[in-house]
C-alpha cells in the first residue's frame, strides 16, 4: 500500500520487472507528468498545489520545525486523489498515473542529459531516449513526501547528489 522508499535504481528496475513492467524512460515519465506534453506545471495542470492535492511539504518524524502540510512521513500510495475527499487539483495524471507530483522521488532507466542534449530533440517526446556517456548520474523525477513546494513540479530533475534542474 506504500511506496518502495530508499532502494537503488537496480533494485527499482527488478521490482518493476517482477511484474512485468519497467522503470520508465525520462521522457516517458515526464511525457505523463506535465499532461502529455503540454508542459503542464503538476501532473493535474497549472493550478496550484494544496495540501490535499499531493503528499508533500510533511515533516519527517525528527523534524522540530512546523510543515506546510499535515502529517508525518510518506503516505499511503494514491492518497491525493478526487476519492481521497480534496476538492482541487489531485495528484492524478490525464492518464491516471497516481503520485507523479509527490509521494516518494521516482528512478528513471536513463543516465542525464541536459534538455539541449541532441538525444532529446526539439521538444518533449514521449519515444526520446537518452543514454549518453554519464554527465550528472542515473536520474530520479517526481517531488517527495518531505519535498517544499518548489521542488514538487514536473519538470525537476534530480541525480543521487541532488537537484539538477529543470525546464519550466
Amino acid at each position: 500500500a506504500f511506496p518502495m522508499n530508499c532502494i537503488s535504481r537496480d533494485l527499482a528496475a527488478t521490482a518493476c520487472a517482477a511484474v512485468g513492467g519497467k522503470l520508465p524512460t525520462e521522457a516517458r515519465w515526464e511525457h505523463a507528468a506535465r499532461g502529455r506534453g503540454k508542459r503542464f506545471t503538476y501532473p493535474w495542470g497549472n493550478d496550484d498545489p494544496q495540501c490535499c492535492s499531493a503528499s508533500y511539504a510533511r515533516t519527517s518524524p525528527t523534524e522540530v520545525e512546523a510543515a506546510m502540510c499535515p502529517g508525518s512521513g510518506p503516505e499511503a500510495t494514491a492518497s491525493h486523489t478526487a476519492a481521497a475527499g480534496c476538492s482541487g487539483p489531485v495528484d492524478v495524471s490525464p492518464d491516471g498515473v497516481v503520485d507523479l507530483c509527490g509521494g516518494m522521488q521516482e528512478w528513471t532507466s536513463e543516465i542525464y542529459a541536459d534538455y539541449d542534449d541532441p538525444c532529446w530533440g526539439t521538444a518533449i517526446a514521449l519515444d526520446t531516449t537518452c543514454t549518453p556517456a554519464p554527465v550528472g548520474g542515473l536520474v530520479a523525477r517526481g517531488g517527495a513526501w518531505s519535498s517544499p513546494p518548489f521542488l514538487i513540479l514536473s519538470a525537476m530533475r534530480f541525480t543521487p547528489g541532488g537537484l539538477i534542474g529543470s525546464d519550466i
